[in-house]
């Protein structure tokens, strides 16, 4: 339930690699970023102006 619930809130989100929608961050100002809402997960990822999403692993 909770999951789906995330899930439907960042519905346009990409989702992490642990199942769950990410939510949007303004790490970079001039490209879309989102990060996991989990900090123990520790994904961002940024979209490059082609549309490609760029996975980072922060912990």
């Amino acid at each position: 339930m909770f999951k789906w619930v995330i899930n439907t809130v960042y519905k346009h989100n990409p989702e992490c690699m642990c199942g769950y929608k990410m939510k949007p961050t303004k790490v970079r100002f001039d490209e879309d970023s989102w990060k996991c809402i989990w900090k123990k997960c520790g994904w961002e990822t940024y979209e490059s102006p082609n549309g490609k999403l760029h996975w980072l692993k922060k912990n």
